[in-house]
């Protein structure tokens, strides 16, 4: 990687920094369940609209209905599924930052993939083709890899992987390494998980 694109991509990062800690305090409101009314501003008082969706955004025209501009849109996709850099490029164009829901699965094969065969190396390829086309991006972009892991109905939860958080664990640093090896510093990770345990072990 060039000098130049090294100094820009650190820019980027301290951009995708600033948004992590700012902008995903916001008032999230969810296309399928409805709204959260907490809002939640940064010290210049400013609050970032976030829109959450099950699936790719085809029509963001409902957008418009909010008071305030959208700024982050959220939805899922499973590793069945390339990178959707145009339509993540199209939704910079007017300002929308996307938030990708990762899911290691295969939404119509739960049996399909397990964090053992990402820990082996076996969706190596798979992750490199994403981190290059996020590296390529440069615009920060936010990845929620494999949430909500405390979850047994889940198939990359800990319950359903030996009951080993390790396996979690070794799968969301290779995802990471792999990012980081590709220059990938624009996706800004995201960690999330239920807030109760399934099963609940307290």
């Amino acid at each position: 990687m060039s000098t130049e694109k090294k100094l820009k991509m650190s820019i980027v990062y301290q951009i995708g920094k600033y948004l992590c800690f700012t902008s995903f305090a916001i008032l999230v409101l969810s296309l399928s369940y409805g709204c959260f009314p907490k809002q939640t501003t940064d010290e210049k008082g400013r609050v970032y609209l976030g829109v959450s969706q099950k699936h790719l955004p085809r029509d963001i025209s409902p957008y418009k209905n909010y008071d305030k501009k959208v700024s982050i849109s959220s939805w899922h996709l499973d590793w069945e599924q390339k990178f959707p850099k145009v339509r993540v490029s199209e939704l910079l164009k007017k300002g929308i930052v996307s938030h990708i829901v990762w899911e290691p699965w295969i939404w119509n094969d739960s049996e399909a993939l397990k964090l053992k065969a990402i820990i082996k190396g076996e969706w190596d390829q798979y992750i490199k083709e994403w981190a290059v086309q996020i590296a390529n991006l440069e615009y920060p972009i936010f990845i929620d890899f494999a949430p909500n892991f405390n979850n047994q109905d889940i198939p990359w939860s800990v319950f359903q992987n030996y009951k080993r958080p390790e396996s979690y664990q070794n799968a969301y640093r290779r995802v990471v390494d792999i990012f980081r090896e590709e220059g990938a510093i624009n996706a800004i990770w995201v960690w999330s998980y239920s807030n109760q345990n399934s099963p609940d072990t307290r």
